[in-house]
């Protein structure tokens, strides 16, 4: 079988094994060629059906190693099990090896996602058969998908290479682009998948499996959090304000498991590669014997961080205390047993308020109905909390929407490490996480603000250059 028919019954078939809550589809006899798959409605569909299960095999989904990894390397969560393994205790103690077998997930992981996606851009742009408005928005989903995966990429390890293409060769020989060009790339798909993907179906959305697959307000999302990042405030607003005006979500009453794909709050969920599977976050973090250690604990620090009187503690954490140890585990997602019915929450609503806050605060804009300490007020009172005081100044009001992300998006993907990295302490003048990290991981130091690139990476590429300090 040539390598075109190995493609398409790789898209198809798995996808019709396994994304069977997008799209149920019959493996045609003895198969078909690429160049049929994207001639044919359904099977484009499954064909872009096929990059969600890529990703939601991957470990940042599957084992939920972002949230976990990255919550050990700042200080959000701490080991306290015996199966907490090496490559947790590297994260643990914030110096990450180039030999981490997690970090080789976080690499190459996105990157198969990518790949994916440009097979879907390019096979589906050159396609006559495919309806043009489903190919339009087939092809949104995949600049949004693909958008994503530069963003993690791009956050964990700086410039890395921009594969864009389909030639094989050249995509193993490509040096690193710029943090820059890919944020251009980035930038370019998302505002092009914002007018292609399906919109916001009018009324709204109740029941799954409808937020596992991405709407165009994802997409929007997404760029709103780009912004922020690339300091581009006022874009940040506008598109933070529409999804919030919009009415498509609505904050949760009240805090639950984040993992209900029909959730309000919920902008865009991954659905697990397997029925029943669940999420990584809640195998790894709920023991699996009632009263057994659990592998990983929020930190002390992060435990001071909650103020008295805050449901979240209540709702999203669970005591434990076993022979010498004791404290909190998570439990965003509840459901660690077959056969689970959780979806990984990827962006919720209440991350859009604090993009919008931080945006406003960033802009000198704090008080009154268009202010940032109104859009922070909003996530206190559903935390029960009070509204912060009057006259608070910029910096305290930033301090203020750093410490509600850090409550708020707790053991959520690794938003502390990505705020940390970005947040600047505008009395200091320095980044947050040299603060951060000096007072909690001993060793450390700036330059590994990156991630090392993965040893078996530059063994492939010669072209790939390590990060400074990794040498």
């Amino acid at each position: 079988m040539n390598r075109n028919n190995h493609l398409a019954l790789l898209f198809i078939a798995v996808a019709a094994m396994h994304c069977k809550k997008m799209l149920v589809l019959d493996m045609p006899p003895g198969g078909i060629a690429t160049e049929q798959v994207f001639n044919q409605d359904t099977a484009a569909i499954a064909a872009v059906s096929h990059i969600y299960y890529v990703m939601a095999q991957g470990a940042q989904f599957m084992q939920g190693a972002h949230t976990v990894s990255l919550g050990l390397l700042t200080d959000e969560l701490r080991c306290v099990g015996v199966t907490a393994t090496k490559a947790d205790g590297e994260y643990f103690s914030g110096q990450v090896q180039p030999g981490n077998s997690v970090l080789a997930t976080m690499w190459g992981d996105p990157y198969k996602a990518i790949v994916l996606a440009n097979t879907v851009l390019e096979k589906l742009g050159q396609s006559t058969g495919v309806r043009t408005g489903l190919k339009l928005q087939l092809m949104g989903e995949a600049k949004f998908l693909r958008a994503y995966n530069y963003f993690m990429l791009v956050n964990l390890f700086g410039g890395v290479p921009k594969v864009i293409g389909l030639d094989f060769k050249e995509n193993a020989r490509l040096p690193r682009a710029s943090v820059a060009d890919i944020y251009e790339l980035i930038i370019k798909d998302l505002v092009e998948a914002s007018k292609q993907m399906e919109p916001f179906p009018a009324g709204g959305v109740k029941r799954e499996p409808k937020r596992v697959r991405a709407y165009n307000t994802a997409a929007t999302a997404l760029l709103a959090r780009v912004y922020l990042f690339r300091h581009n405030f006022d874009r940040a607003v506008l598109l933070a304000d529409e999804l919030i005006r919009s009415g498509y979500y609505q904050l949760a009453a009240r805090q639950a498991a984040i993992g209900m794909a029909d959730s309000e709050e919920t902008i865009w969920a991954l659905w697990p590669a397997i029925d029943g599977f669940g999420t990584g976050e809640a195998r790894r973090f709920i023991p699996f014997t009632a009263g057994a250690m659990p592998a990983y604990a929020v930190s002390d620090n992060m435990m001071d961080g909650f103020e008295t009187g805050d449901h979240r503690k209540a709702a999203w954490l669970r005591y434990f205390m076993q022979a010498n140890e004791q404290g909190y585990y998570p439990v965003k997602y509840r459901q660690n047993k077959w056969p689970a019915e959780e979806a990984h929450c990827v962006m919720r609503l209440a991350e859009i308020w604090l993009i919008r806050a931080e945006a406003r605060a960033k802009l000198g804009r704090l008080e009154g109905d268009r202010g940032a300490v109104m859009d922070v007020n909003v996530i206190r009172s559903r935390a029960g909390l009070p509204p912060l005081p009057d006259g608070l100044t910029q910096y305290e009001v930033l301090v203020a929407i750093e410490q509600e992300r850090r409550v708020e998006l707790l053991a959520e993907g690794g938003h502390r490490w990505f705020d940390l990295k970005r947040m600047v302490n505008i009395q200091t003048y320095k980044y947050r996480l040299e603060e951060v990290m000096s007072s909690c991981k001993t060793g450390w130091r700036p330059y590994q603000s990156l991630l090392p690139v993965p040893a078996a990476e530059l063994t492939l590429n010669p072209a790939l250059v390590q990060n400074p300090g990794y040498e």
